[in-house]
């Protein structure tokens, strides 16, 4: 979800940039929808793997070592 966030927000940017110029649509479009692809790999396994740790901790097969008053949680 993030990585579309990302694609769409660039679009968006470059098309206004544009001034909604038609003949650079295709083009801003591709740019945009790279950008989902580029980000998306960064944020989608970075999202599986938090799913990942998350659920771990639930099933108790991991320790939780919670630091101060919960904003730091290292799950080992």
């Amino acid at each position: 979800m993030v990585s579309l966030g990302i694609g769409g927000s660039i679009t968006v940017i470059f098309l206004i940039a544009s001034g909604l110029d038609l003949e650079a649509l295709p083009s801003v479009f591709l740019f945009g929808g790279l950008w989902t692809v580029v980000s998306g790999i960064y944020t989608v396994p970075g999202g599986a793997l938090l799913g990942f740790i998350r659920a771990k901790a639930a099933e108790g097969k991991a320790v939780e070592y919670v630091i101060g008053d919960g904003q730091w949680v290292i799950v080992k």
